[in-house]
């Protein structure tokens, strides 16, 4: 995904604020658990994800939701190390399962 000893560094920043997102909100009395939705939003149903590798029905679907948005939110806005595609060609990015490990099964019936 990112290559070089910066690469390295983004992935391992990357991969932590799942982690820290979960380690602010947990304190919050929110009616729902949305600190678990935080920490879970980068699990992928094939276990590939982080930070703890879960995989299919463990992950709250809460979580899967927040992934597909920040995956679209990742893939429309610049980046330091790359231009952005802008929020109407983001979408098409975005492949169903079979193709890879995303955050979102085939939709029953649909493409």
């Amino acid at each position: 995904m990112f290559a070089g000893t910066t690469g390295v560094c983004r992935r391992t920043t990357s991969a932590r604020h799942a982690e820290a997102g979960y380690d602010i909100l947990k304190g919050i009395d929110f009616p729902w658990p949305i600190a678990e939705f935080v920490r879970q939003h980068h699990e992928r149903l094939d276990g590939s994800g982080y930070p703890r590798g879960l995989r299919g029905d463990e992950i709250c679907l809460e979580a899967q939701i927040i992934g597909v948005a920040d995956a679209v939110e990742a893939m429309a806005a610049d980046r330091p190390y790359r231009f952005g595609r802008g929020l109407d060609a983001a979408p098409d990015d975005l492949v169903w399962a079979g193709s890879g490990p995303l955050p979102l099964p085939r939709p029953r019936g649909g493409t």
